[in-house]
């Protein structure tokens, strides 16, 4: 009895250990599985937050993207919006140049009508001054003509007088003395007249010539 006692005592105490060892070991184990539950929780939450960092990088990266994008269509709106006024002022000074071409053209056109009306203008007066200096022309040449004509009439008409006068007179036996006033240029002066008259007495009357005519002139 005592024996079995002792045995079931010596049994107790070496079963005891290895239950105390089973639990330390169980325990051990369930600390081990606790502690690895949670480093993979501590893993999962790394590996989500660097995942959410990524995530965050990412997007701060598509930001700046999208800002560096909304920059450079900025910038190129602005290149185009510069572009624009060159052309528009390249157009604007365009416009003006063709205006100003447009105005010296229609100036040109007045000036150069104006010239043509001022030398049709100059060409009528050259007509007309060469048709006056024809009839000019044709006038003097009339009235030399007429003078002309005038001239040999009175000289006719002082021969024909003077023959008939002397024709008249020789039969009467009458000396007459004739002048006719413009028959000559130098049947108007006195001094011519009187010469003439001195010579035709001292011719007809055969009278003695004292000294010459010109010196009692």
């Amino acid at each position: 009895m005592k024996f079995n006692n002792l045995v079931t005592i010596t049994k107790m105490q070496l079963v005891l250990p290895l239950m105390l060892q089973l639990v330390l070991l169980l325990m051990l184990q369930a600390v081990l599985l606790l502690m690895s539950q949670l480093v993979l929780l501590l893993m999962l939450q790394l590996v989500l937050l660097l995942m959410f960092q990524a995530v965050l990088l990412l997007m701060s990266q598509l930001v700046l993207l999208l800002m560096l994008q909304l920059v450079l269509l900025l910038m190129l709106q602005l290149v185009l919006l510069l572009m624009l006024q060159a052309v528009l002022l390249l157009m604007s000074q365009l416009v003006l140049l063709l205006m100003l071409q447009l105005v010296l053209l229609l100036m040109l056109q007045a000036v150069l009508l104006l010239m043509s009306q001022l030398v049709l203008l100059l060409m009528l007066q050259l007509v007309l001054l060469l048709m006056l200096q024809a009839v000019l022309l044709l006038m003097s040449q009339l009235v030399l003509l007429l003078m002309l004509q005038l001239v040999l009439l009175l000289m006719f008409q002082a021969v024909l007088m003077t023959q008939c006068i002397e024709a008249k007179m020789m039969t009467l036996n009458f000396d007459v003395f004739v002048n006719f006033v413009g028959a000559s240029p130098g049947s108007v002066n006195i001094v011519a007249i009187l010469r003439r008259f001195c010579f035709e007495l001292t011719t007809r009357f055969q009278l003695p010539a004292v000294g010459r005519i010109e010196e009692y002139m």
